[in-house]
């Protein structure tokens, strides 16, 4: 089951000069023993196509930034996507968490699921 959490109404969004890469340092509101991460930093660079991200889960279970991808681009969203690997709970192993989060782009509200 997911569960979508709401961005803070502000999304830190810069450009780096010509690279156009974009950053989303993105909050949300998290309940207790959620597996949901309470912020996601994601780095896109439009001209690459190239997407990287990091969040708490990301950072535990394989020590930084992960490699994602955009999967959704159209004039109303973006959505990335990217996978938490290596994750184990006691006896049970996930091969893998896939994640996604989405940027409204009239309000820079994002959804992490």
């Amino acid at each position: 089951m997911q569960f979508p959490f709401f961005a803070l109404p502000l999304i830190t969004v810069l450009l780096a000069g010509s690279a156009q890469a974009t950053t989303y340092d993105c909050t949300f509101d998290r309940k207790q023993d959620d597996w949901l991460p309470e912020r996601v930093v994601l780095i896109h660079d439009e001209a690459s196509g190239a997407v990287k991200v990091n969040d708490p889960l990301v950072k535990h279970f394989m020590g930084g930034p992960t490699e994602g991808k955009l999967s959704v681009d159209n004039r109303r969203r973006r959505t990335f996507q990217w996978t938490v690997k290596g994750i184990q709970v006691g006896a049970q192993h996930a091969s893998g968490i896939v994640m996604r989060m989405t940027v409204q782009k009239a309000s820079h509200k994002a959804v992490v699921t």
